[in-house]
């Protein structure tokens, strides 16, 4: 009878409350460093795909500056630290010389006449031109630009002609650009970019790209 008993009791013993405070603890020290690593993988995913989608979105702005201007002529160039460049007169001309690499936090703007052709507006049996092609940084928006002539060569670019070539969530902090358009050597310019993207700061994602354009010579 008293064996049956010590049985029964030893069957009835439990955890200690030291030792469900200890479990406890090993619990919550593996929860904390299960949920850390989660949430350092989605940081890094997340970071990945915003640098994904800013280079292939610039590298896109680029392609399409690179693709026309290696085609295009009469290269213009300026810049400013003040004040946006805006109006490119249809009668530019072009600046043969090295402009050298803008400095740092400016506006910069370049117009060229791309390959594209169509007639002097109002006259149907009259000159061919070439439309006119116009790029700028932004430096309040941070933003690349872009506008162009559709059909009429005699109409000038205005600001309201720039339409924004980059996406929102992607910020340029610096741009600057070199052209050097030289009668005695081949035309080419040079864009330099770095900026941010990401909303939030644990996803934001820092960048640098160059890029060099040649015109090509026919």
């Amino acid at each position: 009878m008293y064996k049956n008993l010590n049985k029964k009791s030893n069957f009835n013993k439990g955890f200690t409350l030291i030792e469900m405070m200890v479990s406890l603890a090993i619990f919550t020290v593996v929860a904390l460093v299960s949920v850390g690593a989660f949430l350092k993988v989605l940081d890094a995913n997340k970071k990945s795909v915003n640098l994904k989608t800013t280079i292939n979105n610039l590298n896109f702005a680029l392609e399409s500056i690179s693709r026309e201007m290696r085609v295009g002529k009469d290269y213009y160039y300026e810049f400013s630290s003040n004040s946006l460049p805006s109006n490119v007169a249809y009668t530019f001309n072009s600046l043969p010389n090295d402009s050298g690499l803008s400095p740092e936090n400016n506006h910069w703007l370049i117009a060229f006449r791309t390959a594209k052709t169509s007639r002097v507006h109002g006259n149907s049996i009259g000159a061919i031109c070439n439309l006119i092609y116009a790029y700028r940084y932004d430096k309040t928006n941070k933003k690349i630009q872009k506008a162009q002539q559709d059909r009429d060569c005699d109409h000038s670019l205005t600001k309201d002609d720039f339409r924004d070539l980059t996406a929102t969530e992607i910020k340029i902090t610096n741009s600057r650009v070199r052209v050097d358009a030289r009668s005695n050597r081949q035309p080419y310019a040079f864009f330099f970019i770095e900026g941010e993207s990401g909303a939030k700061e644990s996803e934001k994602v820092n960048y640098t790209i160059k890029n060099s354009v040649s015109q090509r010579i026919t």
